[in-house]
């Protein structure tokens, strides 16, 4: 399932890679280059949007994407700065 405003996919069983692939894909439809995998919070795979050539983060509000079995999205800014700093 897809919602439009939240960006949320439902992706049911499936291995490290793909949610990998899925973090990345929805890295690129919010406007970054990519995104690399930060480590484990809340039962999520957290991923860091980045920009550019030199994979650098964006300034302003902290977001990551949120993988698990149940869904791909984006993290509220709440979420961001709790995974960033347990996660450091």
């Amino acid at each position: 399932m897809t919602e439009e405003a939240g960006s949320v996919v439902e992706l049911g069983g499936m291995g490290f890679n793909r949610f990998a692939k899925e973090a990345k894909r929805l890295a690129k439809e919010s406007g970054y280059k990519g995104a690399r995998f930060a480590g484990e919070w809340n039962g999520f795979f957290v991923f860091e949007p980045f920009y550019g050539k030199w994979g650098k983060a964006i300034a302003g509000p902290v977001v990551v994407v949120l993988v698990n079995r149940d869904c791909c999205r984006m993290s509220t800014v709440e979420e961001g700065v709790l995974a960033a700093s347990e996660l450091g």
